[in-house]
């Protein structure tokens, strides 16, 4: 256990060897450092074959926690992140050597561990377009090349280029599930994977409305309203799929279920737009045509007559 010595006991030892942390009354002080990291990837003598290396490693402290981590390539200085990787895209064919370690939130900086060697064979092969994504990464989420590295695609304050850093989902949301009936539509075209999450919670099948029929559809379209059955209330259930690069839906003469996906305004230059309702677990409410704002993964019914919305996102 770590030693514990009272603010008295440390005036009236001023002497004595300091402890590895001093508690008051008041506030603890945290005087321990991290051990030294855990290297993950690149493993030792690792050969690979990439335009970019991404360091990872992890590490454990008692007390206040790991805060950040510094990587270092042997010769080279090091840098610091508030996360347990690094990726670097400036490298040359080379071998290398790499270490890391910790400091902690009160600022004990603990010690290297042992360098690790691996050797870089630069290659674009997987990246044909330049824009520092895979390719493959790219069309397994966003369906084609050409996506916009700097671009937040969903909004989560995290830009596709560190995405792909941290080999997350560059285009996942998360959406609150009622029990019972959900009236909802999505910013993008689904996919069974990034669905898979919602299924798990719905009664039967997922249902559009289209030419005037109701259809089963587990799968919709961008910007398609659909109904779930929830067999229970379910915050935070996340969705994916791929972008589209249109804002605009086609409405048919009557009524159409549609829905931004995202919180938007509605641009109707041609004043198609008749009726608006949207659900709110109970019963339909009757929406303002002159501020209709959509709510992100809401559906609505919307009364029109034939010819075109489209969806400035806010």
């Amino acid at each position: 256990m770590i030693p514990r010595i009272s603010c008295i006991l440390c005036f009236l030892a001023l002497g004595a060897v300091a402890a590895p942390q001093v508690t008051s009354g008041a506030f603890t002080v945290d005087m321990t450092a991290p051990l030294a990291p855990t290297l993950l990837t690149p493993e030792s003598a690792a050969s690979i074959q990439d335009f970019y290396v991404r360091f990872s490693a992890s590490a454990t402290d008692a007390l206040s926690g790991v805060a950040e981590y510094e990587f270092q390539l042997a010769g080279q200085a090091g840098q610091w992140t508030d996360s347990g990787f690094l990726v670097r895209r400036d490298l040359d064919s080379a071998l290398y050597e790499w270490r890391c370690r910790a400091k902690d939130r009160a600022g004990n900086i603990g010690d290297w561990s042992s360098f690790s060697p691996f050797d870089l064979t630069y290659s674009v092969a997987d990246d044909l377009d330049f824009d520092g994504l895979s390719d493959a990464w790219e069309s397994d989420f966003f369906g084609a090349l050409g996506a916009e590295p700097l671009l937040d695609s969903d909004r989560d304050g995290i830009r596709n280029i560190d995405e792909f850093d941290a080999l997350s989902h560059p285009y996942e949301f998360y959406l609150d599930l009622q029990k019972g009936w959900n009236l909802l539509a999505l910013p993008f075209n689904a996919t069974d994977q990034g669905l898979a999450e919602l299924h798990t919670h719905s009664v039967g099948d997922l249902w559009i409305w289209e030419s005037d029929n109701w259809q089963a559809d587990e799968t919709p379209a961008a910007y398609a309203g659909f109904w779930l059955f929830s067999s229970d209330s379910a915050p935070q259930v996340p969705v994916s799929g791929q972008p589209v690069s249109h804002n605009t839906v086609s409405l048919a003469a009557g009524w159409n279920l549609t829905g931004s996906g995202i919180r938007s305004n509605v641009s109707d230059p041609e004043s198609i737009v008749e009726t608006a309702m949207n659900w709110d677990g109970e019963e339909y409410q009757s929406l303002s045509l002159a501020s209709l704002q959509l709510e992100a993964f809401s559906g609505y019914w919307i009364q029109a007559a034939a010819g075109t919305i489209s969806f400035p996102q806010n």
